[in-house]
């Protein structure tokens, strides 16, 4: 879910809808967002590899453990809904309640 989470929340404005516009023009964005991916990929597939009778980082210290394929692309999917709840949201509640928030738009 943080993933589809950083990507709705590129664009904040009422008006934009499309979230992968300039993605490639923020170079800083593309840096965190490969980190955030790597590190979850890698909490999740280190309880997925851990086969040995040791406990692995993701279950240690995120008490998590494996799941197959079937149930991480149901994730997936059930993530997604975050996009469709920033739409919702953009087009429902009206911006001009978060007009105290001053963003620099440079």
């Amino acid at each position: 879910m943080q993933i589809f989470n950083e990507l709705t929340c590129r664009r904040f404005k009422s008006n934009e809808f499309y979230i992968f516009d300039d993605f490639f023009n923020n170079w800083r964005f593309i840096v965190i967002f490969i980190i955030t991916l790597g590190v979850q990929i890698l909490i999740i597939e280190s309880a997925v590899t851990s086969s040995s009778g040791n406990k692995s980082f993701g279950e240690l210290i995120f008490k998590i453990t494996s799941i197959g394929f079937k149930q991480q692309v149901m994730c997936a999917l059930i993530a997604m809904n975050v996009v469709t709840w920033a739409l919702i949201c953009k087009l429902l509640i009206p911006e001009k309640l978060f007009s105290f928030v001053k963003v620099n738009e440079s």
